[in-house]
């Protein structure tokens, strides 16, 4: 089944994404954590989205937010929030001083969106001087139940201590690949697209993939929402020839994940038009637990013609849409129809851009 979504307008905001991940300090060596905690009934820690001071004058400034079913993330300055968060921090300090048995931070934190609602509150700020294991709490979040959603509650902390201690992380866990090592920096990786079969001839997801990691999910990730891909085609449609396109693969995961198409080449009768797509794809849920897909796309143009050389020939951004759905079933292909294109000189194009795409579940689930 192929269900057909028409994006007749471009809102003007794009979203993008930068690698940036760095490596980790050995796990048993203290550290400043600052962010999210969920915190279980028994007091341990259920899981957590923060980010990491480990060196004297390192910056925690950066992004915390919370969604639906127990997802939490933190991610670094300027970089994309889940389109699902329902209440979002924006963080700022610094560390000042850090030893083996305490670390001084200066910390200001601003509650940007509460249940749901955005607000603008004055930051607030405070120094702190802790020993080692000893936690300081900003602030406590009671999340209420709602759907298929449980009750939980969160704190906004800062930590000083080990992973080791907080999370009985090992350096065995990180060279293995460990989801349990609590956060940390957001980083991005961007897919590169070539052509491949369209929806219908079984394309293979061979081609490189996107994703971005904005921290540990705050007391596990709701089952719904685990290990999904999404297989996306950008198709050409020209009168008279055949379709063209080209594929990418993303994890389909609980936050933004970044991809990118390849740029496309359209010969016109006064000179060449480059065009590069690309957005963000999401998986979420709705408050009441129910799965959703959040998707996003931007175009660029690059117009060379005889009045306007290669030199001269600036990409234009045309804006970007987004739109949030009921998450598709594995034998739907949803389309996502973009306007017409149209030169830096003013000539409609009768070429037609849209994106396809489906969600594919692990092999032997249903």
């Amino acid at each position: 089944m192929k269900l057909r979504i028409a994006l007749l307008t471009f809102a003007i905001a794009a979203i993008h994404a930068s690698a940036g991940a760095q490596v980790p300090t050995p796990a048993n060596q203290p550290i400043v954590h600052s962010g999210l905690f969920a915190i279980r009934a028994d007091g341990k820690i259920g899981g957590s989205a923060v980010q990491t001071g480990e060196y004297v004058g390192d910056d925690l400034a950066g992004t915390l937010y919370l969604s639906p079913c127990a997802g939490a993330g933190a991610s670094g300055p300027g970089r994309a929030v889940s389109a699902f968060a329902t209440d979002v921090w924006l963080m700022s300090g610094k560390v000042l001083e850090l030893t083996d048995q305490q670390a001084s931070v200066q910390l200001g934190w601003r509650r940007t969106r509460r249940a749901g609602q955005d607000e603008n509150p004055p930051e607030q700020s405070t120094t702190l001087t802790l020993k080692r294991g000893e936690r300081h709490t900003l602030e406590t979040i009671s999340v209420p139940a709602a759907g298929s959603c449980d009750a939980r509650t969160v704190q906004l902390d800062v930590v000083f201590g080990s992973r080791n201690e907080l999370y009985g992380v090992t350096d065995a866990d990180y060279a293995g690949g460990s989801a349990r090592a609590g956060g940390g920096r957001g980083s991005a990786t961007g897919a590169a697209g070539r052509p491949t079969p369209v929806p219908g001839s079984q394309p293979r997801a061979d081609a490189g993939g996107a994703a971005i990691s904005v921290g540990s999910g705050g007391g596990g990730t709701h089952p719904g929402l685990q290990r999904l891909t999404a297989d996306l085609w950008l198709v050409r449609s020209t009168p008279g020839a055949a379709d063209q396109t080209l594929h990418v693969t993303s994890s389909l995961l609980p936050m933004p994940a970044a991809y990118a198409f390849g740029p496309l080449a359209i010969q016109t009768a006064s000179g060449s038009v480059s065009v590069k797509v690309e957005g963000t794809i999401e998986a979420g849920l709705a408050p009441d637990g129910e799965q959703r897909l959040h998707f996003t796309a931007s175009r660029s143009l690059t117009t060379v013609t005889s009045s306007r050389p290669a030199r001269d020939g600036k990409a234009v951004i045309e804006g970007s849409t987004k739109t949030t759905l009921k998450m598709p079933r594995p034998d739907e292909v949803l389309s996502f129809e973009m306007p017409p294109l149209r030169t830096a000189d003013g000539v409609t194009l009768p070429d037609r851009l849209s994106i396809r795409v489906r969600v594919t579940l692990p092999s032997g689930r249903e």
